[in-house]
């Protein structure tokens, strides 16, 4: 298995004056949100590819992985959950505490 996620944070709020000429277009607060993603690419035997919208954060990388590889992590304490997972709770805590 092949994960690959960007660790840093997107673009910052302090960009935006760049980005509305880069664009073309005003960064609005939504627009800002959407700047703030950061990939996460998975290859894994047996999974088909294709691409996911799911909203999560780094928090939620280890319960992904371990389920993939099919450890069972019901005995564990985890703060995230498995992006992959009906049951995942798409709330992404931002830098300047907004959810």
């Amino acid at each position: 298995m092949l994960v690959f996620y960007g660790d840093h944070y997107g673009i910052s709020e302090n960009h935006n004056r760049a980005m509305e000429i880069i664009m073309g277009k005003e960064i609005t607060p939504y627009e800002s949100a959407n700047l703030q993603r950061v990939p996460l690419i998975i290859h894994a035997p047996g999974i088909e590819g294709g691409v996911n919208h799911t909203y999560g954060g780094q928090i939620d990388l280890l319960p992904t992985v371990l389920h993939l590889l099919g450890v069972d992590t019901k005995n564990y304490v985890q703060f995230g959950t498995d992006l992959l997972s009906e049951e995942h709770n798409e709330v992404v805590a931002f830098r300047n505490d907004d959810f």
